[in-house]
């Protein structure tokens, strides 16, 4: 019966079978073995490039300061330092008066000074980005890169940007594969930031066919398509911006719009500032200091004026130039409250 049943079952076929099966785990068992010592070999070969990492960042943040001292020479009176510790490192700002060298720390630095620095900071951190996304695209957003920085800044930063999505430095933006979104609200820095000019290339494109631009309009995106749609001259779009500040009762960032109008204005028409402000010089003082209030640590508002009223004295000083007509002319009512 035994003889039966395992001539049914086709043992000795099953017998070979189970040998094959079994050579056939051992193989693959000594090539899993073998696989297992390799990853532990790559983990140690990874623990030792960290280990290297760690060893080189002082260097780096080195390298870092003296990049970031490069492009401030000749903007600030200053420079940076880097002091490594034992735990870490830590920044300070010297400079230098006659031949004395002071140090201080860099809390001390405004908060234009701070913003730039962060921003030359983050650019050269870009570089180390791509170690780790390789075969990844970046999204690269800034944020109003231009707020509280004076001119000299200002151009400074522009630089930058260009330099930067012009893609000269692949380590940092690849402009095959990455993507660079900027949003502000400075006029200026629109006008002169954005890529390819306002020419068009040897195939007829212009800068609005390789790269995308909106105006924030009432809440809503619009996008320019073409130079006829967009922002002509840097004082004509400070009053279209005024415009919505007003709109919706910013009023601590229409003083700052006002100011610059103003500026631009009697920059251009040799007029004095004291003679423009003559019998209005209360709101000198409202321009120059509310306008820079968003960036003071106080948050309360140290005037009470609405939009309207304010709209109405800004109104008013022109009309006391003799320049109502300039005012009317760039004040359009169907885009802003009445004053």
């Amino acid at each position: 019966m035994i003889y039966k049943l395992l001539g049914q079952f086709k043992y000795d076929v099953k017998c070979v079978q189970m040998n094959d099966v079994r050579k056939t785990f051992k193989n693959v068992k000594e090539e899993f073995d073998k696989k297992v010592g390799q990853q532990a070999d790559l983990e140690a070969d990874i623990q030792n490039l960290n280990d290297q990492i760690d060893a080189l960042k002082p260097k780096a943040e080195v390298q870092a300061i003296k990049n970031i001292n490069k492009r401030l020479q000749g903007v600030v009176p200053w420079q940076l330092t880097y002091t490594e510790n034992e735990e870490t490192g830590y920044y300070q700002v010297s400079q230098t008066v006659g031949k004395k060298s002071t140090l201080r720390g860099v809390k001390e630095l405004s908060t234009g000074e701070k913003n730039v620095i962060a921003l030359l900071y983050f650019l050269e951190k870009l570089g180390e980005t791509t170690i780790q996304t390789s075969t990844s695209p970046k999204l690269i957003i800034f944020d109003d890169p231009m707020n509280s920085n004076d001119s000299d800044m200002q151009y400074l930063i522009i630089t930058e940007m260009q330099k930067l999505y012009q893609g000269k430095q692949r380590e940092r933006f690849d402009h095959q594969k990455d993507f660079i979104v900027i949003m502000t609200h400075n006029i200026h820095f629109y006008l002169n930031v954005p890529p390819y000019g306002a020419f068009e290339d040897k195939n007829g494109k212009t800068k609005y066919d390789k790269s995308e631009f909106y105006h924030l309009r009432q809440g809503a995106f619009v996008q320019i398509t073409d130079a006829k749609r967009d922002m002509q001259t840097n004082y004509d779009a400070l009053w279209i911006e005024l415009g919505d500040l007003a709109k919706h009762g910013y009023t601590n960032s229409m003083l700052n719009s006002m100011r610059r109008i103003i500026e631009t204005y009697i920059e251009f028409t040799g007029i004095k500032q004291d003679e423009f402000y003559r019998n209005n010089e209360q709101y000198l003082k409202l321009f120059n200091v509310n306008s820079h209030s968003a960036i003071d640590e106080f948050s309360a508002q140290s005037f009470t004026e609405s939009a309207d009223e304010l709209v109405s004295i800004f109104h008013r000083i022109f009309a006391d130039n003799h320049a109502e007509a300039h005012f009317t002319a760039h004040w359009k009512n169907d885009n802003a409250v009445k004053h």
